[in-house]
C-alpha cells in the first residue's frame, strides 16, 4: 500500500501525545485550511494557547481541526513543497507553524468511500483508496466530488494522507506524536 492516512498518536492512559492547542472559548477553527489554496498573503497570525495551561508544550500540537510544528521541527519537514507553514502564537510558548496541506487530488476510481446523497454529495469517509492507488505526493488531501456542496465552495477532505516518503519522514520525526496509518 503506498497511501497512509495522518493521525495524532494516543498515550498508553488514552490521552492526546501531542498537546491540544486552542482559543479562549475553546472553538478555534479556521474553515479556509480546508481548501488547498495557498493562504500565506492573506494569513494573519492568531494567538491561542494550550488547551491545559499548566501542560507542556510538545513540538507538535494539535487542535481537531489542525496540526502545529515547532519552528526546528517544521525545517527538518522542508522536503515537501506542498507543505504550506502558517504562524500562530502559543501564548508563553512562542511561534509555531500549522501544518497546511496545499495540495488535492479526486478520488481515485474503485477507492472504498462513503459519499453523501444530494444535494450534498461530500465525501464523508475515505475508508481506503485502491490496492494499485500509488501516491502521487508526499502529503495530499482528497477533494470532495465534482457537484458536491463541498467542491462547490473549494473544499476538500480534513483528512490528510501521505505517500511512502512522507510516512519515513515521519517515523523520524514525529513518531512520538503522529503515525501514518493505510489508507
Amino acid at each position: 500500500m503506498a497511501a497512509f492516512k495522518l493521525s495524532i498518536r494516543s498515550n498508553t492512559d488514552g490521552s492526546f501525545a501531542p498537546a491540544w492547542f486552542d482559543n479562549d472559548t475553546r472553538l478555534w477553527d479556521d474553515p479556509r485550511l480546508r481548501s488547498p489554496l495557498s493562504l500565506i498573503e492573506q494569513w494573519t497570525m492568531p494567538n491561542l494557547k494550550l488547551h491545559i495551561a499548566d501542560q507542556p508544550a510538545t513540538p507538535i500540537l494539535f487542535n481537531p481541526n489542525a496540526l502545529a510544528f515547532s519552528a526546528s521541527l517544521k525545517n527538518k519537514m522542508t522536503e515537501f513543497p506542498e507543505i504550506e507553514w502558517l504562524p500562530i502564537n502559543i501564548q508563553g510558548h512562542g511561534t509555531y507553524f500549522i501544518f497546511h496541506v496545499t495540495t488535492a487530488i479526486e478520488l481515485p476510481d474503485g477507492s472504498n468511500a462513503v459519499v453523501g446523497l444530494p444535494p450534498g454529495g461530500n465525501l464523508a469517509v475515505l475508508h481506503s483508496f485502491p490496492s494499485n492507488f500509488c501516491s502521487p505526493l508526499g502529503f495530499f488531501r482528497v477533494w470532495h466530488p465534482v457537484g458536491s456542496a463541498g467542491r462547490k465552495v473549494g473544499r476538500c477532505t480534513s483528512g490528510v494522507f501521505l505517500g511512502t516518503a512522507a510516512k519515513a519522514s515521519l517515523e523520524v520525526f514525529a513518531n512520538e506524536f503522529l503515525e501514518a496509518r493505510s489508507a
